[in-house]
């Protein structure tokens, strides 16, 4: 080593892992997959790895951990401040980089421990190899490849000639950029210690008097302002509520430059490779059994009485159960986690795999509630031998190589079967065993058991937001002041639980996967759904649809309008996700419920408008916008929000957006919205 640092600190957050857990004990943790690679090489550069844990965690489940990775030094406690404490820190004091996607986390390391910080550890071998790094505006005429261009992105957008990037740039991979024609801005940016976002403007004129407290503005276009956050407070909250806009935090994410798989091509593969399989070792696998058809008769669709009753009790307008009314939602606010809490407890007991997706925001840990009905696929393991391949998979936790594996292996597959894998393995052993035996990265303990090892299972995902807020109130305390938010999105969070009742009756019986989502911190920049897709991406999850529900309740009128989001400013990405807007748009029709829904398909946020086939205002502006950005497919259905067509009824915007009147919705409007929508999961689960 020929630099100053001696030592790579790196915090536990959504661009290196989370901690896995069993039930309520922690049992190791799950780290992305290229944050194992990047770990083992500085490793074995020589230089000292310690690892930053701020959950609650007992002393025997860090000894476990501390088993599984002996290589790293691990500092725990439920805070940074609180993990430094008594550690032995006169080693790495000044020689040491810090690592983290979080604001807050960065700033304590610099300040309390004098340590460089950088955004993701991503760019960690370029500053140890003596690189300089900058923050950029890139146009370029094509796709820049990550692989051999050193650039971290934070934003990828696609325009009609050309990409915009937006992200950090060493400065040699600055000059190759030269060379090829592409132009190269760059903003005054301190990637070290600040963080940046798009403020998307519905009303420009509204920001004439603005002023945005603890942030700066780095640049602008038609609609949107791209601000720098040096506060480590600041909330999206903050943001002037007279401009009425959404703000999109943009998060150093290496996956924004990778293709994601189409889902078509995964079934494909894993059907040869159940095919190779089965000529190996005709014993391993059985077909898939009990698949429902999609024109199956359709059970009791949600009702009324049932959606109100969810967003009430979400909403604070009813008690949670036995428990007091939430008060708020916002993430600052101790009734977000009240809330988590609730939906884990509600699904399990539905008969849901539940569990939690942990991120780092501002120095707190937040959570994403998760819960699967596993797909069958077309062919499964037999059950006898899925039981003892998990028993080897978890003898041997991911993602680190171990050598003695494969005598393990022999024992439950045979040495043919063995001989194969390694034969066509590309990386270690186990990581193509995982994929051969369909048990993924992206599947939880809880669902490899149910599992039973379906082949070409994807996922089909519903999810909405969970958190409320207040935007531009004087004297607004989120964390004690009510924020009610019953259409936004409380009815987004009913519309996904009257989808969980009703495709329980389809358990076990569903080609692919349903996973029911509730996003975090939405509010504060969809940084909940930004975490999650991430770390999808980054697993090669097999993503075949998402749909997100946001604000559904607010209807005025007799009109019952509602829109669909499918746009996107990659018309390739806009295609894949236009046929599950079209199944939406025809299980809508065929229940007779509603009026023709309005599918947005355009590229733009603003050209084109009204003309919903060349623009469409919700690009990026809800929770299937980081989907998107990631290369899945996806759409956000909505009530009547946005411009109409002069031939139309005038629009029906929710006047309580944002307030603390947010309290009044059409129960019947938002229940027919979620039949809809789980009408359309159900069909897209079964081929």
């Amino acid at each position: 080593m020929d630099n100053k640092y001696s030592t790579i600190v790196v915090l536990l957050d959504q661009s290196i892992g989370e901690l896995r857990t069993e039930g309520r004990r922690i049992i190791g943790i799950d780290f992305m997959p290229n944050a194992c690679n990047q770990i083992e090489r500085l490793a074995k550069k020589g230089y000292s790895m310690i690892l930053v844990i701020t959950q609650r965690i007992t002393a025997e489940e860090l000894a476990s951990i501390k088993k599984d990775i002996p290589f790293m030094t691990i500092f725990a406690g439920t805070s940074l401040e609180m993990a430094f404490e008594g550690q032995e820190l006169s080693t790495i004091k000044g020689l040491a980089l810090f690592s983290s996607v979080d604001r807050r986390s960065r700033q304590i390391a610099a300040r309390r421990l004098g340590l460089d910080s950088i955004p993701h550890l991503a760019v960690s071998e370029w500053i140890l190899d003596g690189k300089r790094l900058y923050f950029a505006k890139i146009l370029s005429g094509r796709r820049p490849d990550a692989k051999t261009l050193e650039l971290l992105p934070y934003y990828v957008e696609k325009r009609e000639n050309e990409w915009l990037i937006l992200g950090l740039i060493t400065d040699s991979a600055m000059l190759r950029m030269f060379q090829y024609g592409d132009t190269v801005d760059l903003l005054p940016f301190d990637y070290r210690k600040d963080d940046c976002g798009f403020f998307r403007v519905d009303s420009p004129q509204g920001l004439s008097d603005a002023h945005f407290e603890g942030a700066s503005v780095l640049a602008s276009d038609k609609k949107r302002l791209l601000l720098a956050f040096s506060d480590p407070d600041f909330e999206a909250s903050a943001l002037p509520a007279n401009a009425h806009g959404a703000l999109e935090m943009l998060v150093p994410s290496p996956e924004l430059l990778r293709s994601s798989e189409e889902p078509d091509s995964f079934s494909r593969r894993a059907m040869e490779i159940a095919s190779s399989l089965n000529e190996l070792s005709p014993e391993l696998m059985e077909p898939a059994l009990g698949l429902v058809h999609s024109n199956q008769l359709i059970l009791a669709l949600p009702d009324a009485a049932t959606f109100r009753s969810d967003a009430e009790r979400y909403s604070g307008i009813a008690p949670l159960g036995t428990s007091a009314p939430i008060i708020s939602r916002h993430i600052k606010h101790p009734d977000n986690l009240r809330t988590v809490n609730k939906l884990v407890s509600e699904l399990s007991a539905l008969g849901y795999c539940a569990y939690t997706h942990s991120f780092v925001h501002n120095g707190q840990t937040l959570y994403n509630v998760i819960a699967d009905m596993p797909g069958t696929g077309y062919f499964q393991i037999k059950p006898e031998i899925l039981k003892n391949l998990l028993n080897i998979l978890h003898k041997y936790p991911r993602p680190w190589r171990w050598p003695k594996i494969e005598r393990d292996l022999e024992r439950v597959l045979g040495k043919k079967v063995v001989k194969e894998l390694r034969r066509t393995s590309e990386g270690p052993l186990k990581l193509r065993l995982e994929e051969v035996f369909s048990v993924y990265q992206w599947l939880r303990l809880c669902q490899l058991k149910e599992n039973k090892g379906g082949f070409g299972s994807q996922i089909v995902l519903i999810g909405c937001h969970l958190d409320s807020t207040i935007q531009g109130y004087a004297n607004y305390n989120p964390a004690v002041d009510p924020a009610p938010g019953m259409d936004d999105n409380a009815t987004g969070i009913a519309a996904v639980l009257a989808a969980a009742r009703y495709l329980i009756a389809f358990k076990g019986q569903l080609v692919h996967t349903v996973r029911f989502c509730f996003f975090n911190a939405e509010e504060a920049g969809l940084l909940g759904s930004k975490a999650y897709a991430i770390s999808l991406k980054s697993m090669n999850a097999p993503v075949k649809a998402v749909i997100c529900t946001d604000m559904l309740g607010y209807n005025s009128d007799s009109n019952l309008i509602f829109e669909i989001h499918a746009g996107y400013s990659d018309p390739v990405i806009r295609d894949l996700s236009l046929p599950i807007a079209t199944k939406v748009e025809t299980w809508a029709s065929s229940l007779g419920m509603l009026q023709p829904a309005q599918i947005y398909m355009g590229t733009s946020v603003s050209a084109g408008a009204p003309d919903r086939s060349l623009y469409d205002p919700a690009i990026s502006r809800s929770d299937h916008g980081a989907f998107h950005q990631q290369g899945y497919p996806a759409i956000a259905v909505t009530e009547d929000y946005f411009a109409n067509l002069l031939t139309e009824p005038g629009r029906d915007p929710n006047p309580n957006y944002h307030t603390a009147k947010d309290n009044v919705i059409d129960a019947d409007y938002g229940a027919a919205i979620a039949s809809a929508v789980a009408c359309a999961i159900k069909e897209l689960a079964t081929s």
